[in-house]
């Protein structure tokens, strides 16, 4: 079907004539050439009116994509979460209306958006991994990020289920978007009452004491309406009895509506750290809003001795360190990271916190985190021992802790190194958020660079597929470029299909010969698949080699 956006411009064909007579009483050449010279003009009086009046054709398809928004922010209860998604799966499953052809996606939303399934024939509304945050919500990135992977070859449509409480973002700029493309957002909203809400307001410890000292703990809890229940404490791990007269730990609660406070009184012996856990537990008969409200923490530290905590993986290099620290009357405890934990009471403890050569990578996410609040925040001390897998070469770029080391991971653009550069095969990982969990480690991967090196990522795509070209089916989705502020990279892995690859000999050979042109010292492959391809072929590994081309 042709369409016409601005058809008054179409009226300028009436001067054709007029235009043809003008240019006729000009030319005085033969005639063979004053009709081309005429054929010409109008041709190109046409076209330029054509254009002007948006002149297109426009392809109708009967088929339907159909991109699921799925609120999963702490803001509504996890009841009613799951009826919405049972919702959406009996109305999925049961459309009448529904062709065989058509897609369907899925996108969970709390902080971050997370694509969990890409619009594809037969795809299924299942249950949502966990956004990587669950305090906000950002129903803008949302609906951007699902226009972003519409397919162009079909109808589309967005559903979201959502309390709509939008707490970050844009959510209306994205809208009108939506509304501009001629794309309906079908809404099926998740109603839900905070009428029976209680929370832990806080729990009150001192942040210091000394051994001997004997100060009270406060626990507050905030209720909605009158609530009975079983309140406890837990010191470092441990219930206490908070009514010695009665059986069992717990103390046997009616609250009142609004704030009740008790308070504890609790010796401190030693040396340390004791955490504080205040938890509220309903009678059955009792229906709460967020149980996770019902929890409250705090710290106290139990001044002593000088505490410090050595992490290291392995005990070669760090012994006459940790010896001399001893020597000089302090605890030292050797831990690896593994052992080290990984929340903020497990580095409160300590005066002092030795990094003896330690990476990026031997740490989780939540050591990184709660480390680097430690140092902030507690004034914990941190000492880092350089070493070849220590700052910058260990990966420690970008991480939270960097923004505290003494030393900077990243050198001065004066400094010349040797640089590095990554290529990325992506590949479809068929097993329970596969796809999602590639797309986190790439992008894992791309924030341990340095602006100065180089990445790539390469991917398999069956509409550019074809049987005579051995290469055929392989592309970059991101070319060979220097890492810079890292955007087109990020934008490279939201934008990925997931091609599912016959072998693995031609990703290979593309994502060698595009590392073999980069002037760097390390060249690195690193495979993310689920390992279903045919492996390389002995002439690739013997390429790579040639090339000084590790593979991951």
């Amino acid at each position: 079907m042709i369409s016409v956006d601005h058809p008054e411009w179409l009226w300028g064909l009436l001067l054709l004539p007029v235009l043809m007579l003008w240019s006729r009483s000009r030319l005085m050449s033969e005639p063979r050439r004053t009709l081309l010279a005429l054929g010409l003009r109008s041709l190109a009086w046409t076209l330029v009116l054509l254009a002007a009046a948006d002149v297109h054709r426009v392809q109708r398809s009967d088929n339907v994509a159909t991109i699921v928004i799925l609120d999963r922010t702490q803001s509504i209860p996890e009841a009613e979460q799951q009826a919405a998604l049972d919702a959406l799966v009996l109305a999925a499953s049961n459309d009448p209306e529904r062709q065989p052809e058509d897609r369907l996606g899925v996108i969970a939303v709390g902080a971050d958006p997370a694509i969990l399934e890409m619009p594809v024939v037969g795809g299924q509304v299942r249950v949502p991994l966990e956004p990587t945050r669950r305090d906000a919500t950002d129903l803008g990135a949302a609906v951007a990020t699902a226009l972003s992977i519409l397919p162009d070859d079909a109808r589309a449509r967005l559903v979201l289920a959502s309390d709509g409480v939008d707490t970050e973002g844009n959510f209306g700029e994205s809208v009108a978007r939506s509304s501009a493309a001629g794309i309906p957002i079908d809404v099926y909203p998740i109603r839900h009452q905070r009428n029976a809400e209680v929370r832990v307001e806080s729990v009150a410890a001192p942040t210091r004491v000394r051994p001997g000292q004997r100060s009270p703990v406060r626990i507050a809890v905030l209720a909605q309406k009158p609530t009975a229940g079983v309140l406890r404490l837990f010191r470092s791990g441990i219930e206490i009895d908070l009514d010695p007269s009665a059986p069992g730990l717990g103390l046997s609660v009616q609250l009142p509506e609004g704030r009740s406070v008790w308070e504890t009184p609790q010796n401190f012996e030693g040396g340390g750290t004791v955490s504080w856990r205040a938890v509220f537990e309903p009678s059955s008969s009792q229906s709460l809003d967020r149980p996770e409200n019902n929890v409250g923490t705090a710290l106290t530290f139990v001044e002593g001795e000088g505490r410090v905590l050595l992490i290291e993986t392995s005990r070669d290099g760090a012994g006459p360190l940790a010896e001399a620290l001893r020597a000089s009357g302090l605890q030292v405890f050797q831990q690896s990271p593994e052992a080290a934990g990984s929340d903020l009471a497990s580095f409160a403890g300590f005066d002092l916190v030795i990094l003896s050569n330690v990476p990026r990578w031997a740490f989780t996410d939540a050591q990184d985190a709660a480390l680097s609040r430690a140092v902030t925040e507690l004034g914990v001390g941190l000492l880092t021992v350089g070493g070849n897998r220590s700052f910058g070469a260990g990966g420690w770029l970008g991480s939270e802790l960097a923004d505290v080391f003494p030393l900077d991971c990243q050198p001065p653009q004066t400094k010349e190194l040797p640089g590095g550069a990554i290529a990325m095969v992506m590949h479809s990982c068929e097993m329970p958020e596969g796809n999602y969990w590639g797309r986190r480690v790439a992008e894992a991967a791309i924030e341990t660079l340095h602006p100065n090196d180089f990445v790539g990522m390469v991917e398999f795509d069956w509409d550019a597929f074809r049987g005579d070209d051995e290469n055929s089916g392989c592309v970059w989705v991101l070319p060979m470029q220097r890492v810079g502020d890292r955007k087109s990279a990020f934008a490279a892995t939201a934008a990925l299909t997931y091609g599912d690859m016959p072998d693995f000999d031609p990703s290979m050979e593309l994502a060698i010969a595009g590392l073999a042109e980069t002037p760097v010292a390390m060249r690195q492959i690193i495979v993310i698949s689920d390992g279903d391809p045919s492996p390389p072929t002995q002439r690739t590994i013997a390429e790579a080699n040639a090339n000084r081309v590790q593979i991951t």
